[in-house]
C-alpha cells in the first residue's frame, strides 16, 4: 500500500507540474489544491488515522500484529545497512514451538561441527522485517515529495550551532525511544487509540515538554 501511494504521488506530482507549466495563469482546480495546499491539523489527523489503520492491516501477513510505529523500522533499517549477519522476514513466521525446535537442532549441529573444526560457533542472524524497512523508507520519501508539492521543502545550509542542537536533539530522542520502548508515533498515536494509561501519561508529558522548549528556546521566553 505504501509503495502504491508513493507511485501515485510521484505521478500526480509529474502531471501537476506539467500542467502548471502549460497554464501558469489559470487558477488551480480543487483536486490539485488537495495535493499542493497545506492541510489543516484536523484534516491531517484524520488522514494519518486512516493510514495507520491500513498500515496495521497490511502488516498482519508478515506476522507484525501491533499498531503503527517508526522506531522499530529505523532500527531494522540501521541493522540492514551495518550488520552482515541478518535474515530478512517477508512472511508470517512458523509456530513458536516449531521454530524453537528447528533452530535448536540446527544451532546444535552447526556448533558441534564448528567445535570439531576448531572454528567459532555460528551466531544466529538478526531477523529484520522487510515491511518495517519499507515503511521507514516510504515515510521519508513521502514526506519529502509532499513538502515539495506544497512548496515547503527547501534544502538550505544551517549554522553550526543549529546543526549541533539538531544532533543533540536527535540523540535525546533516541535515548527516549529506547527507554520508552518506542517512538512518539507508537506511544501517542497508537497508544492513545488503544486507550493505554501509560501512553496517556507519556503523551501529556511530551506535549508539555514541547511547549516549554518552544517557549524558552524559539520564542525567547524567560522566567518572571
Amino acid at each position: 500500500i505504501v509503495l502504491i501511494l508513493l507511485i501515485l504521488t510521484l505521478l500526480l506530482t509529474y502531471f501537476h507540474q506539467k500542467k502548471k507549466n502549460k497554464s501558469a495563469n489559470k487558477t488551480k482546480s480543487e483536486f490539485s489544491k488537495v495535493f499542493t495546499k497545506s492541510w489543516k491539523p484536523w484534516q491531517a489527523g484524520i488522514a494519518i488515522g486512516i493510514i495507520a489503520m491500513l498500515a496495521w492491516l497490511s502488516s498482519l501477513p508478515v506476522g507484525r500484529n501491533y499498531p503503527l510505529g517508526v522506531t522499530h523500522g529505523l532500527n531494522h533499517t540501521y541493522h540492514a545497512i551495518i550488520d552482515n549477519n541478518v535474515k530478512f522476514i517477508y512472511e508470517k513466521p512458523q509456530p513458536a514451538k516449531q521454530i524453537a525446535l528447528d533452530s535448536s537442532n540446527q544451532k546444535s549441529i552447526s556448533n558441534i561441527q564448528a567445535i570439531a573444526k576448531d572454528e567459532k560457533p555460528i551466531l544466529e542472524p538478526t531477523k529484520l522485517n522487510v515491511w518495517l524497512i519499507l515503511l521507514s523508507i516510504g515515510l521519508m520519501l513521502g514526506a519529502f515529495v509532499s513538502g515539495k508539492m506544497s512548496g515547503q521543502t527547501k534544502l538550505l545550509p544551517k549554522e553550526p550551532s543549529q546543526t549541533l542542537i539538531a544532533i543533540l536533539g536527535g540523540l535525546l530522542i533516541g535515548i527516549g525511544a529506547a527507554i520508552g520502548s518506542g517512538c512518539v508515533i507508537g506511544n501517542i498515536l497508537s497508544g492513545w487509540a488503544m486507550l493505554s494509561v501509560g501512553t496517556f501519561v507519556f503523551g501529556i508529558a511530551t506535549l508539555l515538554a514541547n511547549w516549554a522548549t518552544t517557549y524558552f528556546y524559539l520564542m525567547g521566553g524567560k522566567f518572571k
